[in-house]
């Protein structure tokens, strides 16, 4: 019966379906969504009051600091016809689009539209469901055996980074695509259709706009060595036909995404990323090689679930974990796989991605040579491909097993030396906890030696138990216990880390939020440092900041955190987190219409809860005028409005500026203007009206009125991709005081428009419109010739 149900064509899709309805049975069931709700709203105020329960996983922060943030505003911004290419509510304005991670034209984000939250639960969801699927599809090319097909696909969508990654949104749902580009070449080459490029290149598509970069790097360098590698090469005539349309279908696929690839490509070349230090600092991810433990011991060095992680970097960015029963599986792909040049490929695609994880001096010479792209971010993300690989390498040992016979033996034999060594890595822990008292190591070596004990057990017992009269072979039954066995442990891993919570812990409202949505008018918030309103958080609730966290921010303005935080313009920068931790009061928030500051209130020994102001948000002397709980929201009296005009203003280059503002201490941004540009005005007066009439991320309208030439500071981000036009004239933009935009209105009743749209967004988008049709083109000459 056994034999039988996994013939049938219905076990796959049931196994399939039975894998995420296991994983996601808090989503499907309960209603819980999967997102860190819970770190939100009990470890930060002004939620903390209202919120007292165990918090699951307190490392997973980024996920409500910007991912979700970003999507569902580019979701907004689509809904209202508008292109996703702004972002007002950070470091006062910041490119959305151009951020690459921010995914904002990735086509499943459709499903965000679906309400309660619920989208985002099935877009999370999407990513271990389309991993399956897309890993079944490729196997099933190479693969005859169903088992060894799920099995290595489990390993793949649930293993590792795929884990750890899930609820962040992005590379996971990058990642998916890459066994489905291979799925279309593999399919292009056996029936040599157009349909099959097609697919290919729309699994390009998803793969680029996903939105991470390193895995796109990644996936496009293995694409490109599979099609050198791999390709049939019958005769010399077939060669090109088969080699090259390929590699065209994966530079169309480029060509179609350069509406968003162009735009991310100008913002890096003048974001902070080009200066930041700290992959150096942190070795550029290079793991030591103790950590390899952990690719079948999971939590051998601890885990942020049970606050006892004390591995390198965070647990997060370097869990390779493959399950445990996958030891005496990849020990079998290694010593007894037969050879192919499939096979081959993938074995060295595993070392190779070994060898650029570990530290050694050959990965620290290549991180050190700053790759674009490749060495951009930690080492340590090549996890995915190693995943990826092993999941592959599984499938074909399975099947070997299963239909080669005499396979048995050298089976049990990996299995018993995957048991030797988890048994020495547990007799190592033991002797560490025995000198040390330190018992994480040896603790959380206990279940992966059981189950590969118990499943070693099971192994010699069923060698010595004869089958003939049930017509099934034993190696069927060993590994299909091996299958729920890595399904036990895979999802184990999948449920113990990520966190799945009721949909009002997602940016519920409090008193401290609701008071700030009520005041009139723009203005825009501060924040004490740490405990308070993580970064970017502000974005759900619709309020404005000078603050903002992206690793990928324009420079210009890192160099203006730095010097509000005490530094050097000339000579800093400030990191990926734009905040301020102490200065909380400056003249230039008070001219970036900095109008509300949100603070906790603290014990005598500056501890929560407590009911005073700590010394640095006194030193402010900001009015307290409103309280609740341990949330303090205060007033600053001397804020701007968004829009005002100079006093007087300073022309010179942006180099001269800063050497002004860092040597003039008498230098007041709310009189005085720094402009870079030559506006051709001599003495502005500061008088007039200018009122903004509407403010939306791409467009601000404001209408003025003076008696005289003026020079009109509208106090949010610069960037070169802000044009302005007077009564629907171009009139020339200026960067003003470091950050700001100012332009000339001449007297009278006047209209200014400023939009935002970058060059490079708009040669993009005409590549990527002319890159449709050559598409649409293709695939009528295919149907025309009977080739699709």
């Amino acid at each position: 019966m056994l034999k039988k149900f996994i013939a049938s064509p219905f076990f796959a899709p049931a196994t399939l379906v039975l894998i995420v309805i296991a994983v996601y049975h808090q989503f499907f069931i309960f209603g819980k969504i999967p997102f860190p709700g819970d770190l939100l709203v009990v470890s930060y105020s002004p939620w903390f009051d209202y919120y007292k329960f165990p918090v699951q996983n307190p490392l997973i922060s980024d996920v409500f600091s910007q991912f979700f943030l970003w999507k569902y505003l580019s979701i907004d911004s689509l809904k209202n016809w508008q292109w996703p290419l702004w972002n007002p509510y950070s470091f006062t304005g910041t490119p959305l689009l151009a951020t690459y991670h921010s995914a904002s034209l990735y086509p499943l984000n459709i499903l965000l539209l679906l309400p309660k939250y619920l989208g985002w639960g099935f877009f999370i969801f999407s990513q271990t469901l389309i991993g399956l699927i897309a890993m079944y599809l490729l196997l099933s090319l190479w693969v005859s055996s169903k088992l060894a097909r799920l099995t290595g696909s489990m390993i793949f969508a649930l293993g590792g980074l795929m884990t750890t990654w899930l609820e962040l949104g992005t590379a996971v749902h990058a990642i998916i695509w890459l066994p489905f580009s291979i799925y279309s070449i593999e399919l292009f080459w056996a029936r040599f259709q157009f349909r099959y490029l097609l697919m290919l290149t729309g699994s390009q598509v998803f793969l680029v706009l996903a939105g991470n970069a390193q895995i796109l790097t990644y996936s496009l360098i293995i694409l490109t060595l599979y099609i050198f590698i791999n390709c049939p090469y019958i005769n010399i005539k077939k060669v090109s036909v088969r080699f090259f349309p390929p590699l065209i279908a994966l530079v169309i696929g480029l060509l179609l995404t350069s509406i968003q690839l162009l735009p991310s490509l100008d913002l890096l070349s003048k974001s902070i990323r080009l200066t930041e230090s700290y992959i150096g600092e942190s070795n550029f991810g290079l793991l030591p090689i103790n950590e390899s433990i952990r690719f079948f011991v999971a939590d051998f060095f601890g885990n942020p679930v049970t606050r006892n992680y004390w591995g390198f970097l965070n647990y997060s960015e370097t869990s390779g974990f493959l399950g445990s029963l996958t030891l005496p599986i990849l020990i079998f792909s290694f010593f007894y796989l037969k050879r192919s040049r499939l096979i081959i490929f993938f074995q060295i695609l595993f070392a190779l991605s070994i060898l650029l994880l570990f530290n050694s001096p050959l990965s620290q010479m290549i991180y050190q040579t700053k790759i674009p792209l490749l060495t951009s971010s930690y080492a340590s993300r090549i996890l995915v491909i190693i995943s990826f690989s092993v999941s592959i390498l599984s499938a074909f040992s399975l099947n070997q097993l299963l239909i080669t016979q005499n396979q048995e033996n050298k089976f049990l034999k990996s299995t018993i030396w995957s048991w030797s060594i988890f048994v020495g890595i547990l007799i190592g822990s033991f002797l560490s906890f025995f000198l040390s008292g330190f018992t994480v190591p040896f603790r959380n070596s206990i279940l992966p030696v059981l189950l590969i004990s118990l499943f070693l057990g099971l192994f010699m017992v069923m060698k010595k138990i004869r089958f003939k009269s049930y017509r099934v072979s034993k190696i069927h039954l060993i590994l299909f216990i091996l299958f729920i066995f890595l399904a036990f442990d895979l999802s184990r891993y999948f449920l113990k880390f990520n966190p799945f919570v009721s949909n009002n812990l997602i940016f519920p409202k409090v008193p401290a939020i609701e008071f700030l949505q009520k005041q009139p008018g723009l203005f825009r918030i501060g924040r004490e440092h740490a405990e308070t309103l993580p970064p970017n958080t502000w974005i759900a609730y619709n309020l404005y900041s000078y603050e903002g966290y992206d690793p990928i921010y324009l420079n210009q303005y890192g160099k203006f955190m730095h010097f509000l935080n005490g530094g050097d313009l000339r000579t800093g920068n400030s990191s990926r987190y734009a905040e301020i931790i102490s200065n909380y009061s400056s003249p230039y928030l008070d001219a970036a219409n900095s109008k509300f500051f949100i603070a906790t209130l603290k014990d005598k020994n500056n501890d929560i809860p407590g009911k005073l102001l700590s010394k640095n948000v006194k030193d402010t002397n900001y009015n307290l005028i409103f309280q609740d709980g341990s949330a303090a929201i205060l007033e600053n009296p001397n804020a701007l409005n968004r829009v005002y005009f100079a006093h007087s203003i300073i022309t010179a280059p942006l180099q001269r500026i800063e050497d002004v503002i860092m040597g003039d201490k008498s230098f007041d941004p709310k009189v005085t203007i720094a402009l870079t540009d030559d506006l051709n005005i001599k003495n502005p007066t500061g008088s007039g009206s200018a009122i903004i009439t509407s403010y939306l991320p791409n467009e601000v309208r404001i209408k003025t009125m003076t008696s005289q030439e003026e020079v009109l500071v509208l106090a949010d981000q610069f960037d070169e991709g802000w044009h302005t036009k007077i009564d629907g004239n171009d009139a020339k933009i200026s960067r003003a005081n470091l950050i700001f935009r100012a332009v000339k209105v001449p007297a009278g009743i006047h209209e200014v428009i400023m939009n935002y749209y970058p060059t490079s967004f708009d040669l993009g988008l005409k590549i990527s419109i002319a890159s449709i049709l050559l598409v649409g083109l293709s695939v009528l000459i295919a149907i025309k010739v009977s080739r699709f």
